[in-house]
């Protein structure tokens, strides 16, 4: 399984903050990609860094006016924002740093309620991101309309927003400089660090964000599938691919299938499946629900030791992937008991995951 890159100090900030708008529509709603599927692939420059990083922003669900999109660099960092329309302004409600499982949390209470943008969309515009905290909130102002920008990924006809972040002790205050196109959202951005008022010497660090590429087919991943062979941990990767409101427990189950017949040499069939797979944020525990078909399944298998290695797997892979250190199965509703393994009342720790991300 490949590595995650080093983290490098290349700060995606203020992709947390992007203002979405409009160009000839009151509609703020046509510039935040209320769009399936969608992601698009950019990459960061800063003129203080050799190597640009490349990082891609994929609308991961979409629920009534909110949306939740994945923000994913190469270099390890992934949050998610949560962005709502509302009252022709576009807010900033939530956004979750070290957020790795891919579960729907729009229907989350706000707890920023940041706003980006507000109509209406025409030159001269100005809004304050943060009211409640005066003249220090960053302003922003729409300052063109119309205008053309070209990037790898093509040309749009774009809105033209700046930003300006009103800091103490800075001779000219950070600012930022954004282009959004209709159905995309931010096609181009450049973003200054400021000058600080006690240092005249110091050079003004320029960040530089370009949309490179546009894809409407999901977001790709390896998953790492984690088993026992002859009593020793081993792993392997399997890619799958996320769609926007997919069904989770779908995708997993495809993978539990596949990865059964790389462990033990038989796949599962299609009846088998995951009835829901349900996420307590608070206690960081997974409950994994499977059906009948399932344990039907599991019961054809002579070999006795294959119900500890396919649970083994289950438990320590799903673990990784909810970012959780318990999993709990049950079958339809029921707490599972098997051979040898009581999943139902004992936690099974990580194995192993410390090597991976050292």
């Amino acid at each position: 399984m490949k590595k995650p890159k080093s983290l490098i100090g290349i700060t995606l900030a203020f992709v947390m903050l992007l203002p979405l708008a409009a160009c000839g529509t009151a509609n703020i709603r046509d510039y935040l990609p209320f769009e399936h599927n969608l992601l698009l692939t950019y990459t960061l420059e800063q003129s203080n860094q050799e190597e640009p990083v490349m990082f891609q922003i994929f609308t991961e669900f979409i629920r009534d006016n909110r949306v939740q999109r994945r923000i994913q660099s190469e270099d390890g960092r992934t949050f998610i924002e949560i962005l709502e329309v509302r009252d022709n302004r576009l807010m900033m409600v939530n956004v979750i740093n070290h957020f790795y499982e891919h579960v729907d949390v729009t229907s989350h209470p706000a707890t920023d309620n940041l706003l980006v943008l507000s109509g209406p969309l025409r030159e001269g515009t100005m809004w304050q991101r943060n009211a409640a905290i005066g003249d220090s909130s960053p302003r922003g102002e729409i300052t063109g309309t119309n205008v053309s920008v070209t990037t790898p990924a093509g040309t749009f006809n774009a809105i033209e927003v700046h930003t300006i972040m009103p800091r103490e002790g800075f001779a000219s205050y950070p600012w930022r400089r954004e282009y959004f196109a209709p159905g995309i959202g931010l096609v181009k951005a450049i973003a200054s660090d400021g000058i600080r008022a006690n240092a005249p010497d110091a050079v003004e660090t320029l960040s530089t964000t370009t949309l490179i590429d546009i894809h409407r087919y999901g977001m790709p991943m390896d998953v790492t599938i984690f088993y026992f062979n002859e009593e020793e941990e081993s792993y392997f990767s399997m890619a799958v691919t996320h769609t926007t409101n997919n069904d989770l427990a779908t995708v997993y189950m495809d993978l539990l299938r596949r990865a059964s017949d790389y462990i033990v040499g038989h796949e599962l069939n299609a009846d088998a499946a995951i009835n829901f797979a349900r996420l307590d944020h608070i206690a960081r525990t997974l409950t994994l629900d499977f059906n009948a078909a399932f344990m039907a399944e599991i019961a054809l298998i002579t070999d006795v030791d294959y119900e500890r290695k396919i649970f083994h797997a289950i438990v320590d892979t799903f673990a990784f992937l909810y970012n959780v250190p318990a999993v709990h199965i049950s079958i339809d509703g029921v707490p599972f008991s098997g051979i040898g393994i009581q999943l139902a009342t004992r936690e099974f720790v990580l194995f192993g995951t410390g090597d991976l991300y050292e």
